[in-house]
């Protein structure tokens, strides 16, 4: 059964032990509403590859020697962080883990060099047929005004900053709306002293509320055709929002249907 635990800044920790490997894993989770990112959309997925780019402490070459000497995991990304290591080497990646959390550097160069990762792989989708029924679904579903709805653009990527990532680091990176999950072979009170030792010192703060509209469904089935000239493949995707929310009754029912269909 999990282990629940807290620590005085508000972050929730939940503890699984699994004793049959002797490994540790440790997802952190920011409970965050989803933000509409506008005339820059797709900076957020920029600052989940910028925060593995270096510390304060540590540069990007230095922090990746480090995470592959221990043979460990460490990704960040923009909603939190997933790290996972051999149990002998949890008190390192941990280490590691807390310096990306609390110290990152937000280097410019390495800013630029994912903004250019970033349109190269966007320039790759435009001959994807499934990417471009995504995102066109995804626009039709939630409409631009609902965050799942954004769409990537050179244009949006061209328009995000160092200082749009660094405001959503300070704003919305905060314990007392995150979830640190631990997995594997560790008891209790390890789990509590390694998270109160590395992530205790994480400021608690307020974080902004956001709510949209529900989507909903159009007053009429529509059928909307994007032209791909030379394309070798066709993608139809039948879209239509739906308020089936985690728990529902039908959740598991609709979503074996779903995979049948």
């Amino acid at each position: 059964m999990p282990s629940l635990l807290g620590i005085d800044n508000g972050l929730t920790v939940i503890l699984v032990e699994n004793h049959k490997l002797p490994k540790v894993s440790w997802n952190l989770t920011l409970e965050n509403d989803p933000i509409l990112e506008k005339e820059a959309a797709g900076y957020t997925g920029l600052f989940g590859d910028l925060m593995a780019r270096g510390t304060t402490t540590l540069s990007k070459a230095q922090f990746d020697e480090a995470v592959d000497f221990l043979g460990a995991t460490l990704n960040p990304r923009a909603n939190g962080l997933f790290a996972e290591s051999l149990t002998r080497h949890t008190d390192k990646l941990l280490e590691l883990a807390s310096d990306v959390l609390l110290h990152p550097a937000f280097p410019a160069d390495e800013f630029e060099k994912i903004k250019s990762e970033a349109l190269s792989g966007l320039a790759s989708e435009k001959d994807n047929a499934d990417a471009i029924a995504r995102k066109v679904a995804a626009r039709l579903r939630y409409g631009s005004d609902h965050p799942y709805g954004e769409v990537t653009t050179e244009a949006s990527i061209g328009k995000a900053t160092l200082e749009l990532c660094k405001n959503y680091y300070s704003t919305y990176f905060r314990p007392n709306v995150a979830y640190l999950t631990v997995v594997g072979d560790i008891n209790r009170a390890d789990a509590e002293r390694l998270s109160k030792k590395y992530f205790g010192e994480w400021k608690r703060g307020d974080v902004p509320k956001k709510t949209y509209p529900m989507p909903m469904p159009g007053a009429k089935t529509t059928v909307d055709f994007v032209n791909k000239p030379g394309a070798v493949q066709s993608v139809i995707s039948i879209t239509h929002p739906i308020d089936l929310k985690p728990g529902a009754p039908d959740l598991i029912k609709a979503t074996v249907m779903n995979n049948l269909l």
